[in-house]
């Protein structure tokens, strides 16, 4: 009764995250091939050096049943076959089955590679492009910030491309017990390699240690085997973290 109990409530909560997104799951050979949406993603987490590649196919669309791919068919993201994840294996299964690839990368800016073999042999191939962050500074030189002033945070890399945009994170690391104010401020860019934060928009976050990250979005359409319904392909490179601190 309490095991029947439990997989309800899992059940219950597996519906609610997953809202009117499919988590069922059919084979490719039950279904068509050229009708499949596709979904590919590159996110690297520098300050853990971390890069996750991500890849699932739909049937019905951006939110239908996901799709299992099963032998002849493969799939490989740079070079290696992706790990399958089948949604019908896991108890508490929020997002259908998936393909993914996790490592430890020194180095993950530039192209990835999907390449998706169908069952007749045939291979269509799909790229992204991940634009790092070589470094960041704050403010003018090696001087103090401060909320009253405002400064800008900039970036290197590379200038932001079609469908990208850039966006600064600042956090609160003062963890007196005594501090007051906002902890964390976002600021979006899609043009240029910096973000400004104004005195105006300084005047409630918390004074003291802090950090910086920026993170790097883009945004694209699939390039093969997708026409007939879509797909598309996202990438996220989030930076290392850059201390300072702020003088009210």
């Amino acid at each position: 009764m309490r095991t029947a109990v439990y997989l309800t409530f899992l059940l219950a909560i597996s519906s609610a995250i997953s809202g009117c997104t499919s988590i069922h799951t059919v084979n490719d050979a039950d279904v068509s091939e050229d009708k499949l949406y596709g979904s590919y993603s590159a996110t690297y987490d520098a300050r853990k050096a971390v890069l996750t590649l991500y890849a699932q196919y739909r049937v019905g669309g951006s939110t239908g049943t996901t799709v299992r791919l099963t032998s002849p068919s493969s799939l490989t993201a740079d070079g290696e076959t992706m790990k399958a994840v089948d949604g019908d294996a896991n108890v508490l299964n929020v997002s259908g089955t998936y393909y993914t690839i996790e490592k430890n990368v020194a180095d993950a800016s530039g192209t990835h590679t999907f390449v998706w073999t169908r069952r007749d042999g045939s291979i269509r191939t799909n790229v992204l492009d991940l634009s790092d962050v070589k470094s960041i500074s704050a403010g003018q030189g090696s001087g103090p910030l401060s909320k009253a002033s405002g400064f800008s945070v900039a970036y290197t890399g590379p200038e932001i491309g079609a469908g990208e945009s850039v966006s600064c994170t600042l956090r609160s690391k003062n963890k007196d017990s005594d501090a007051t104010g906002e902890i964390e401020l976002k600021k979006s860019v899609t043009s240029g390699n910096e973000c400004i934060f104004t005195a105006g928009e300084l005047a409630t976050f918390r004074a003291g240690a802090a950090a910086v990250l920026v993170d790097r979005f883009r945004t694209a359409v699939t390039q093969q085997g997708h026409e007939a319904v879509g797909g598309t392909m996202r990438s996220q490179y989030t930076s290392a973290e850059h201390e300072l601190t702020i003088l009210p």
